[in-house]
């Protein structure tokens, strides 16, 4: 048997801890893209109306 597997058996609350800490990391990282994604798509829009 691993470490791993065994400390899964054991302690099944260290492993949710750090799949939330995971779950919350991801959220955070797409926080900040969905704004520059915005910024970058505005700002496209308003240099392609410049050249036209």
């Amino acid at each position: 048997m691993t470490l791993t597997f065994y400390l899964t058996l054991e302690n099944p609350d260290i492993i949710r801890a750090e799949l939330t800490e995971q779950k919350m990391s991801m959220l955070y990282l797409k926080s900040q893209v969905n704004p520059h994604f915005l910024y970058n798509t505005l700002d496209t829009i308003r240099i392609q109306a410049e050249l036209y």
